[in-house]
């Protein structure tokens, strides 16, 4: 499956301001936002974008932004071959904790004992680490991995909590996404990093996924609010009593609701986080 162009919104902004604007442009669909000090980018599949979003964006910005001045925004399509080279003006290896190391595909990546190195080619699929909603989970991770566990990844994106388990050592990994050119990326990302003997990598939904007997150890689901709240009657399928139950995309505006609706279902909270305007839960069931 191969894309069309993308429509890539460019503001003359500080990189400051992207903080308050990252959930609006998530909620608008982007498929992803590149920094830099001046100003940042942010991109959008030409399918999804129409005049209504352009002028979503521009009352957005009006709204949050002091001084904002239409000239400040620049909009403009890129052929979808040119992502990568846009990606390698300021994608570098970087940490997400002291013992994660997220490198690009172009980079060497190197790991010792005491670091566990993840290289990601970074396409259209979400999840390069750089978002706060990947970082919570890998954080969250790292906690909580032992090896052998069985672990579910739903809405894998680029594949990279799915790798990160089985860095772990954990044996027994499903991720699907229902977004076909994710798959794909999730499945170059699992070669790179030699993990295709522990990951089972499928296209589909959460109904398409027959569970283990006896449940998985650990759920990952990095979705937005929404998708989160129509699939919390159906985790239970696919848990067993102590599975510990990730959930990100969720921002901090909406945590409440989505916690009493988990409650509701007989998920007990036993951790928050946050970052920025970000917020991850671990549940237990």
């Amino acid at each position: 499956m191969i894309h069309d162009d993308w429509v890539v919104v460019k503001c003359t902004l500080p990189e400051d301001q992207l903080e308050n604007l990252t959930a609006v442009f998530t909620k608008l669909r982007c498929e992803g936002i590149e920094e830099h000090s001046d100003h940042f980018k942010v991109y959008f599949d030409v399918r999804q974008w129409n005049a209504q979003k352009e002028q979503n964006i521009v009352h957005t910005l009006q709204r949050m932004v002091p001084d904002f001045r239409h000239s400040m925004m620049e909009i403009f399509t890129i052929p979808h071959e040119n992502w990568n080279e846009a990606w390698k003006d300021h994608f570098k290896p970087f940490r997400i904790t002291d013992h994660i190391v997220i490198y690009p595909d172009w980079e060497r990546a190197q790991s010792d004992d005491h670091t566990t190195a993840i290289t990601i080619a970074p396409k259209m699929a979400f999840g390069t680490g750089h978002h706060e909603t990947t970082r919570l989970i890998l954080k969250f991770l790292a906690d909580l991995l032992s090896p052998d566990m069985r672990v579910l990844d739903a809405g894998t994106g680029s594949g990279i909590l799915a790798i990160y388990a089985a860095k772990r050592g954990c044996r027994q990994i499903t991720a699907f996404d229902n977004d076909a050119v994710a798959m794909e990326n999730a499945a170059e990302n699992v070669q790179l990093n030699h993990c295709a003997d522990s990951i089972r990598l499928q296209t589909g939904t959460l109904q398409d996924i027959v569970p283990p007997a006896d449940g998985y150890d650990i759920i990952t689901a990095n979705i937005n609010r929404n998708i989160l709240m129509q699939l919390a009657p159906d985790w239970k399928t696919y848990a067993r009593h102590g599975t510990r139950l990730i959930l990100s995309g969720i921002l901090k505006d909406d945590v409440r609701l989505v916690m009493d609706h988990y409650a509701a279902q007989g998920w007990q909270l036993t951790e928050r986080r946050s970052e920025n305007d970000w917020a991850a839960l671990a549940l237990q069931f």
